[in-house]
């Protein structure tokens, strides 16, 4: 996906990252702007191109919190 991760080759692994999409209409319901956010740390991170234990990031398991609230979340903060 060059647009997502530009200069990056295929590796044929799954991924999996919490999108977030914010879209703004004007009075007559038309587009007026889109803005995509995700977390590019953790696709990296899945896609074996980033360390984890280098960084605060986490990989698929950020999406799986989002489908199952009984997984622990903020594992990142030390307790």
């Amino acid at each position: 996906m060059p647009t997502i991760l530009p200069g990056i080759k295929p590796t044929g692994r799954k991924v999996t990252v919490p999108t977030v999409v914010i879209v703004g209409f004007d009075q007559d319901d038309k587009i007026t702007h889109e803005h995509i956010y995700w977390d590019q740390a953790t696709m990296l991170v899945q896609l074996g191109l980033l360390d984890p234990s280098a960084l605060p990031v986490t990989g698929a398991e950020q999406a799986a919190r989002l489908l199952d609230p009984k997984l622990a979340s903020n594992t990142l903060i030390p307790k």
